[in-house]
């Protein structure tokens, strides 16, 4: 479930326990209290594609895939595929900006407290034959407390099958920030 973490020992290992690394962050909930727990990984870095549970969620791309819808996505593909954070730090609904944000046991002073920014975009597509509008929605939050920034990640969707080659720009513009 994480193939660079501290703390991972085989179930059959013959290895002496005396002298492994146990894991650098615990879920407070599920202290690692002796060497056979086998507690779930955690840690506030992105999850790489291939880490459970991404996977499950890719689709298959198999020879019907290739035959039938190469080279577009699988009809089986989940989005939660694109979400490189550890399942505890996804949040249950899309932020919208103006949330309020509270981070403990991460910074000097043990707290830190913030309302997320709500900017505001004009999002178009130019293609040869006119300007489609896109809508933008607050998709990744990054919280560095050890450089005080706060990152947000805005995405779009926009179909542009068949009509790619027709596409000249993409241009966006912060209109308000709130």
């Amino acid at each position: 479930r994480n193939p660079v973490g501290k703390g991972f020992r085989a179930k059959r290992s013959k290895a002496p326990i005396a002298g492994t690394s146990a894991p650098n962050i615990e879920d407070p909930k599920d202290l690692v209290k002796k060497p056979e727990q086998r507690p779930a990984p955690q840690g506030f870095g992105f999850m790489g594609r291939s880490w459970a549970p991404r996977p499950k969620y890719a689709g298959t791309y198999d020879g019907k895939w290739q035959e039938e819808r190469m080279p577009l996505l699988p009809l089986a593909f989940d989005t939660r595929f694109y979400n490189g954070a550890h399942p505890d730090l996804i949040a249950p609904v899309r932020f919208k900006g103006g949330e309020p944000v509270l981070v403990e046991g991460c910074t000097p002073s043990g707290r830190l407290t913030f309302t997320l920014p709500a900017p505001t975009f004009e999002v178009e597509a130019q293609f040869r034959e006119g300007c489609e509008p896109i809508t933008l929605s607050l998709d990744t939050v990054l919280i560095d407390t050890d450089a005080m920034e706060l990152r947000l990640l805005f995405k779009g969707d926009h179909l542009v099958h068949r009509k790619l080659v027709r596409l000249k720009e993409i241009r966006c513009r912060c209109v308000k920030e709130r």
